[in-house]
């Protein structure tokens, strides 16, 4: 005789996997709404631009806030000038400079910088801004962007499309996976299974930033070799990108109204670098126009120091575009230097 078996019992009863299904459902929402919108350290990058500039508030601008002479720029200005060094130069009074660069730096930096520091902006003498060869400058894929082929409605996968949207609208909404990317980061680097992330630049009592490789210097071959490197990922193929210099503009037409004393300012290279970036005069030529053209609508000097001018020797520079400890000394006596040629009443 056959036996009949029930579908209770050949399913778990509704009763028994239904409490467990909404559990996993429940506890799954609650941990993406709670990594969304936490604020534990741990589920951001630690090198971001906003802890940049947290760093930079804290270390370089409040424990010299009444500074009145204030240097924005890029690594090369956080490492390579030193405000005691120019503030003993100048005949200025101690905490007198404030060095506002750092590494990673550049426009998108100085705008919140200048827009959280009106105050002590607007009574500096001066106001220096940094600038470097490649600024404005973009690849040619960039400055000519190809407009994507629209796909053929009958080929087209509707369900891999779908799945990408729902996927790019979760991701803008909750960002669940790179906050755990960065968490499980952190973790592995506590428990030393890699090396954590982390700005460990050290701001020195002269009020510039520590270059880790600050003790070395870039001779012979190495320096023609890296300095090669340096000028084809600068400028290989690019070109100056129009809305960046006007974004430039509105943030220099900015900055003037809140102080007419400013001075833009290149800083000098490696001599391997220069000669590096023979290869590629004509762009070079071009963003530097672009720069001369920005200081003369404004109304606002530009200056730029060479190697030479600063006696900077090979031996003085860690890298094509940063100075050695001894080369920063000699930078920023030259800067200082330079600053009392161009505007005497410093």
């Amino acid at each position: 005789m056959a036996s009949s078996i029930s579908s209770s019992d050949q399913f778990p009863r509704r009763e028994r996997w239904l409490p467990t299904w909404l559990f996993v459902v429940l506890a799954t929402a609650g941990f993406a709404i709670f990594v969304t919108w936490s604020q534990f350290s741990w589920f951001f990058d630690p090198t971001s631009f906003r802890k940049r500039i947290e760093t930079v508030q804290e270390h370089a601008i409040d424990s010299r806030a009444d500074a009145r002479i204030i240097i924005l720029g890029t690594s090369r200005a956080a490492f390579g000038l030193a405000p005691s060094v120019i503030e003993t130069v100048l005949g200025r009074p101690a905490l007198s400079v404030a060095n506002w660069a750092y590494p990673g730096f550049a426009l998108s930096a100085y705008e919140p910088l200048i827009a959280a520091n009106k105050d002590k902006v607007a009574a500096a003498e001066l106001v220096l801004v940094g600038i470097d060869p490649y600024f404005t400058l973009r690849s040619k894929e960039e400055l000519t962007p190809q407009k994507e082929k629209a796909p053929e409605l009958a080929t087209l996968n509707w369900a891999a499309e779908l799945d990408r949207w729902i996927r790019i609208r979760i991701s803008r909404v909750a960002p669940i996976s790179e906050k755990m990317a960065w968490f499980l980061h952190e973790f592995l680097g506590q428990l030393g299974l890699v090396q954590p992330y982390r700005l460990d630049w050290v701001m020195l009592a002269s009020g510039n930033w520590d270059h880790r490789g600050s003790a070395s210097a870039l001779l012979g071959r190495d320096a023609q070799v890296r300095s090669e490197a340096f000028a084809k990922a600068y400028y290989h193929d690019k070109g100056v990108h129009k809305p960046e210099v006007t974004e430039w503009n509105q943030f220099l037409r900015m900055l003037t109204s809140l102080n007419r004393q400013v001075v833009l300012y290149y800083l000098p290279e490696h001599p391997a670098l220069s000669i590096a970036e023979q290869s590629y005069a004509n762009v070079i030529a071009e963003g530097r126009k672009a720069f001369a053209e920005l200081a003369r609508i404004n109304g606002i000097k530009l200056i730029d120091i060479t190697a030479a001018e600063c006696g900077l020797a090979d031996d003085l520079f860690a890298d094509p575009v940063h100075t050695s400890r001894r080369g920063t000394e000699r930078l920023s006596e030259c800067f200082a230097q330079r600053l009392q040629r161009e505007i005497p009443r410093l």
